[in-house]
């Protein structure tokens, strides 16, 4: 059961992955990515609203405190800049290029964990991370050949992009640290499910704001030129199904990982999850996306998982 259930959460992040890449043919500015985004986290917020009354059967699940509130905050408002920054920075750059270059961000969550929970790196990670950074480099390479060169904003994206997504990383590594000493301490423990509830209510209302704040100052001859009404409409008519999918996808994708993680020890789910992922980004980007899978390609992705097996699965062990 625990491979069906890991199998299940790849074919889900991938699914995610590839309704994330047709709807960025629409987010051709950063009004239009704000829109979508909003109409994703949208969904997201309904769907675990359902979720967790379904699972919890009550929704005392949904009690915040001091803490809780600013760990849901912080991964909110780092989720709301990944999913802007992506559907932008995966239209300029080849879908395996910021697949891998993503990986970076695991750089994020290492040195805070280091800082404020006192873990330590020890020295396998370093090379891990040295290596995924290395892996980066190819993929530039990759992409130009296959592209063209990315200008300084798409350089800029992708950067925001990683960093973010680094931090959401480690806003889910503060909640967990969170409940283990309150499960031993007998405190409040609030639901995963819950905790990624608030994450989309507060990453929703965050790109609410700044899409209203980019009209008002388009209003006035500031910023990005206004998109007219039926320009929302249009767009909401060509993605709405997508970005549904991407919303189901995304919880159900996390809900059969935590599954999985209950039948397989931890050495196994995450290197036979990423690479698994991997494989199947490669297969969307050379199949559904057109994208030429050449050996620069194939040897960024073989020096990240590596990466990721150093950092993930070997130096846990020293």
């Amino acid at each position: 059961m625990g491979y069906l259930f890991l199998a299940l959460s790849v074919f889900m992040g991938s699914t995610k992955g590839f309704c994330g890449k047709k709807t960025s043919v629409y987010a051709n500015n950063t009004t239009l990515s704000l829109f979508i985004s909003t109409i994703r986290m949208l969904f997201c917020i309904v769907i675990g609203f359902a979720v967790v009354v379904i699972l919890q059967g009550s929704i005392s699940s949904f009690a915040l405190d001091t803490t809780t509130f600013i760990i849901s905050l912080v991964s909110g408002l780092a989720t709301s800049v990944f999913v802007v920054s992506w559907l932008l920075a995966v239209r300029t750059g080849a879908y395996m290029m910021l697949d891998v270059f993503l990986t970076l961000g695991t750089l994020v969550p290492l040195l805070l964990s280091a800082f404020l929970f006192g873990e330590n790196i020890v020295w396998l990670k370093w090379v891990g991370l040295a290596l995924l950074i290395s892996a980066s480099f190819i993929m530039f390479s990759y992409n130009k050949s296959i592209k063209s060169k990315l200008n300084v904003k798409g350089v800029i994206l992708l950067i925001i992009s990683c960093l973010s997504n680094g931090v959401t990383q480690f806003a889910q590594k503060w909640f967990n640290v969170e409940m283990a000493e309150r499960a031993l301490s007998g405190g409040l423990i609030m639901d995963a499910t819950a905790y990624n509830f608030y994450t989309y209510v507060f990453s929703f209302a965050s790109i609410l704001l700044c899409l209203f704040a980019i009209k008002l100052f388009a209003k006035k001859g500031e910023g990005e030129n206004q998109v007219q009404e039926n320009g929302y409409v249009q767009v909401f008519k060509k993605v709405w199904i997508y970005v549904l999918i991407m919303a189901f996808c995304l919880f159900m994708h996390t809900y059969f990982a935590t599954l999985s993680a209950n039948y397989l020890p931890s050495s196994e789910v995450f290197p036979l999850q990423r690479g698994a992922s991997l494989i199947l980004s490669l297969f969307m980007s050379a199949v559904f996306f057109k994208e030429k899978v050449t050996s620069k390609c194939m040897i960024g992705v073989v020096i990240t998982f590596i990466g990721l097996l150093l950092i993930n699965v070997f130096a846990p062990m020293i």
